[in-house]
């Protein structure tokens, strides 16, 4: 992906480094099909149709109060097809939740922005009919990208009662007070927004049905990152496994002795931080299983493989980039969660196709002979880890 796909005509470092979770970015395009190929109604028909779609996969909120789900779910949990589109008729908005898992193209937006940020997505779709409000104004605990599809919906943004909400934060209207509005403005097909999280916001669709996508990013904060680390500390160091002095909890125990002993464990903590290094990969590894296994195309891939030849030109995926470490006799490469282990002879071929993306079988570095080129070419491609191009 390019990175300023999304931002376009602004750039990636100007979102990152003056809008990401500082202010609202209000991107206005005049291009009606910039997303059209992300989403239509089409898709959303076909996940509407599936027998399997049940509460609250889709569900339904109209003037800010959720509908009761009796109303439109069978007893089995089932959507009811009909009565989910009266009720949408009636003004309803229905909202898709976590739909990368549904439709691929949104599955490889997701895979896509999370590659570039480095942070877990999501996607929730919502369809809101003519002159329909969903939500009431309210704040989020994750930034949300509004990516508007068909239609148009008009925006107000009241400002940021909590900074940077955590998942732990709840949004309560009888305490979060609607503020002072500080932006108004409305999406056209095309356009995106970005709004931090815990900047209150509602929406409003105009004379058209508005169908738009919010992408939402559940960041990885550096208070995960000290959990991490408190985590493994507590893998390796014994004594911050022991459990809390009995009856700890009663009236009566010296407090200064339980304080005495926290900061024992504290100093214990700090040695085995500085001495360990950061759990960025961890947290990278935990975030690659999030997305690592969308694999576009697998067994049509396995099918080319059997009629790869000398003469075929193959490609590392776009969406899976590799990373190769090498171990001695083995060499790896590793795509999001697959790893595969092979000898470390083939390692200048890998790395040829990691720096150039593709090229012909013939034409890899004679590593190995022109038989053992094809054996490993298929082997890769079977492993979903190249594709012919």
């Amino acid at each position: 992906m390019d990175p300023n796909w999304l931002f376009h005509p602004f750039t990636y470092t100007d979102f990152e480094h003056r809008y990401f979770e500082r202010e609202v970015l209000l991107v206005k395009r005049n291009d009606p099909s910039y997303f059209s190929d992300l989403l239509s109604v089409d898709d959303l028909d076909h996940v509407f149709a599936l027998h399997t779609v049940s509460y609250p996969e889709i569900s339904l909120v109209k003037e800010g109060e959720t509908i009761q789900r009796s109303t439109y779910v069978t007893d089995q949990g089932r959507l009811d097809a009909a009565r989910t589109a009266r009720l949408f008729s009636q003004g309803a908005t229905m909202i898709f939740n976590s739909q990368q898992s549904r439709i691929p193209k949104l599955g490889r937006l997701c895979a896509d922005l999370e590659t570039l940020f480095s942070q877990r997505m999501q996607t929730n779709i919502y369809l809101t009919p003519t002159g329909a409000q969903g939500f009431a104004p309210h704040w989020d605990t994750h930034d949300v990208f509004v990516l508007q599809v068909t239609g148009r919906k008009a925006w107000t943004i009241y400002g940021s009662p909590v900074a940077l909400p955590l998942k732990g934060h709840t949004f309560d209207k009888t305490v979060d007070k609607v503020g002072a509005v500080t932006m108004e403005f409305e999406l056209e097909p095309g356009d995106m927004v970005y709004i931090p999280r815990g900047y209150m916001h509602s929406a409003k669709s105009s004379t058209e049905t508005s169908l738009h996508i919010t992408t939402g990013l559940v960041g990885h904060t550096w208070s995960d990152a000290l959990l991490q680390a408190v985590a493994a500390a507590a893998h390796d160091d014994v004594s911050l496994r022991k459990s809390l002095p009995l009856g700890w909890g009663r009236e009566g125990v010296e407090v200064e002795s339980l304080v005495a002993m926290f900061r024992e464990k504290v100093e214990h903590l700090m040695a085995h931080i500085q001495a360990a290094p950061p759990p960025f990969e961890q947290l990278a590894t935990d975030l690659r299983a999030s997305y690592g296994s969308l694999v576009r195309g697998i067994l049509k891939r396995t099918v080319d493989a059997t009629i790869v030849s000398t003469s075929t030109v193959v490609k590392v995926p776009a969406e899976s980039p590799w990373n190769l470490h090498q171990d001695g006799d083995a060499c790896f490469v590793r795509a999001g969660t697959r790893e595969l282990q092979l000898p470390a002879r083939v390692l200048p071929i890998l790395e040829f196709l990691s720096q150039h993306s593709k090229g012909r079988v013939s034409d890899l570095p004679k590593a190995i002979d022109e038989a053992g080129k094809l054996v490993l070419v298929r082997r890769l491609i079977t492993e979903g880890l190249l594709e012919c191009a």
